[in-house]
Parts: structure tokens; sequence; C-alpha cells
């Protein structure tokens, strides 16, 4: 798990990111014409300044699957910029079951339906699920 004595990968007292975002604390190059990649933990990036890049065009593109807050709110700004692209949050090897499990409760479902019964599973607002 991340914790505070990583510090953040990407810090704007660290990076000048108005003149350039080729090299962060960590020594990994970032460049918007190279091909580079930082994988990190969410809580190790500063996201504003994140955002300040990908506006500025100062890299070329981020790939998120962690965001602060989660799920991110739907005017935040990383939503607006084509150079960013979130998806969701899912372990890699949550999803080598994932997607057959929702495959088999979509076809029980819809067995379920076509009986008239009622769908699986159901949710309970009362209870918050």
């Amino acid at each position: 798990p991340a914790g505070a004595a990583e510090g953040a990968l990407f810090e704007r007292q660290e990076c000048n990111y108005e003149q350039s975002f080729d090299q962060a604390p960590n020594g990994e190059n970032f460049s918007s014409s190279g091909n580079r990649r930082a994988t990190a933990r969410g809580s190790v990036l500063d996201q504003d300044a994140l955002v300040s890049a990908l506006h500025a065009k100062s890299i070329g593109g981020a790939f998120l699957d962690v965001t602060t807050p989660e799920p991110l709110p739907s005017e935040h700004p990383l939503w607006a910029l084509d150079n960013c692209h979130i998806t969701m949050h899912l372990s890699g090897r949550a999803q080598d079951k994932m997607f057959a499990r929702c495959a088999k409760r979509f076809l029980e479902n819809l067995d379920r339906y076509q009986r008239g019964e009622p769908l699986e599973p159901q949710v309970n607002l009362a209870l918050g699920y």
C-alpha cells in the first residue's frame, strides 16, 4: 500500500509543469513526444498537478483506474480532457473471473426475466446496497 513515506509521484513543487514535464522526481522520464509510463498507486499522484499537465499538453496522456475521489464526480476536469482515459477500478486478477460471472449472471437473469421472475441480485436501497 502507498504510504506518506513514498511521497507523491507528481508534485507541483518538485516538477515545473509549465516549462516541461520531462523529468519526474524519481528519475523516470515523461515527455509528450515519447512513450513513457509510470505505474503508481493513486495516493502517490498529485491529481491536480496531473490535470494541469494534461491540460497544458505537457504530457501526452494518462490512463487512470484510480482517482480521488472515487467515483470521480461527473463535473471533474479529468472527464473533459481528450488525453485522459479513465477506466473502472478493477484489479487484473479479478478480471479473469469477472467476465465469466457477468455472462453467467446475465444468462440466468434472462431466463428469470422470460419466466416473469424477479432478477438477482436484488438491490435493497434501505440497506444501502
